[in-house]
């Protein structure tokens, strides 16, 4: 999900001494001039409640219009606010439509996420060898999350055959990307050998 410091650090680099009204609005009048990183952080504010009146229906349509133009990032928050809101705008199934949609046009995040609910059965029927496949799509891009998801899963036993070897270089290849869950992951199972 999405870290509402990130969208701190957007609007101060962003905006400059703004308020968040007044960001708000500056945001608003350039996503209606159809400027997609503007239409995104206004809808990450919506989502969130930061500047403006937490409102999820219209982050919901900020996000949509913007994927529906084809922003893989958008899909992704889209899948997001599905998969992690509470009430109404929750629906696991429209998640995972998005995260395909973002995944196809090689969004590593959406890919990961995807692989999540592949792994859980949420949105889809439970596959890990599915989950598999989209962790390696998301490691292979050179996301650390891909990775440490892929260790975990060889590292647990399920449905995909448990395989330390698999596991500890998974886990380094996240190691490797700044990934602390693969760093300690790695060395906990680095220091078993011993």
């Amino acid at each position: 999900m999405v870290n509402i410091f990130n969208i701190i650090f957007v609007l101060v680099i962003a905006l400059g001494n703004q308020s968040f009204a007044q960001s708000a609005t500056t945001l608003q009048n350039e996503c209606d001039g159809k400027n997609i990183d503007s239409c995104l952080t206004l809808g990450l504010m919506y989502d969130s409640g930061k500047g403006v009146s937490q409102d999820k229906l219209k982050a919901e349509q900020l996000f949509k219009s913007m994927c529906d133009k084809g922003s893989a990032r958008a899909c992704l928050y889209l899948g997001e606010l599905y998969e992690n809101s509470k009430g109404s705008v929750k629906d696991a199934l429209k998640a995972t439509t998005f995260y395909k949609k973002a995944c196809a046009s090689k969004n590593l995040e959406a890919c990961s996420n995807l692989g999540h609910m592949y792994l859980i059965g949420e949105g889809v029927h439970q596959d890990k060898s599915q989950a598999v496949y989209f962790f390696n799509k998301a490691c292979d891009g050179k996301l650390s999350d891909g990775c440490a998801n892929l260790g975990l899963v060889y590292s647990n036993s399920g449905d995909v055959s448990k395989d330390k070897f698999k596991a500890v270089m998974f886990f380094n290849k996240a190691c490797n990307l700044k990934s602390e869950l693969g760093c300690k992951k790695h060395a906990l199972l680095k220091a078993q050998d011993t």
